[in-house]
């Protein structure tokens, strides 16, 4: 699997459909509803063709690849950008640059407590507020 970033703009075909999709459909509220409950059926999508991969319904058994689940995780992203355009106020690219630069801070952050499953044990500093580090016996690596 590649982890190359694409080198063209996918705002472009975006912008494209959501002008498609206003010159049929207008963009009122109603419209604007539609389009964000259009994202919560193509995860239920994803959920479907992941749960055919591994046939965990015994009367259709193995129905769909992880390629079909990867269609559908497009399907998803599409339909997200074209409601981040459809109901955004500003500049789609800088408005999820910004929530990825947000997430990507706290994904970074190393010193926060990981207390472990059943929380934290009574010689731990961090509940004594010695430390900001979870020092429980397993290290509360969770």
């Amino acid at each position: 699997m590649s982890t190359q970033t694409p080198q063209r703009d996918p705002w472009a075909p975006i912008v494209r459909l959501v002008g498609w999709l206003d010159r049929r459909n207008g963009r009122d509220q109603q419209e604007i509803s539609m389009r964000l409950l259009k994202l919560v059926e193509e995860a239920g999508e994803v959920a479907q063709a992941y749960i055919g991969t591994v046939g965990q319904n015994p009367r259709k058994g193995v129905t769909h690849t992880r390629e079909d689940v990867a269609d559908e995780l497009c399907d998803v992203i599409i339909t997200a950008m074209v409601a981040l355009v459809s109901i955004a106020e500003g500049n789609p690219d800088d408005i999820l640059a910004a929530k990825l630069a947000k997430v990507e801070k706290r994904a970074a952050r190393t010193e926060e407590p990981f207390p472990p499953r059943g929380g934290h044990d009574a010689t731990c500093a961090y509940v004594s507020g010695m430390t900001s580090r979870c020092t429980c016996s397993d290290g509360g690596a969770r």
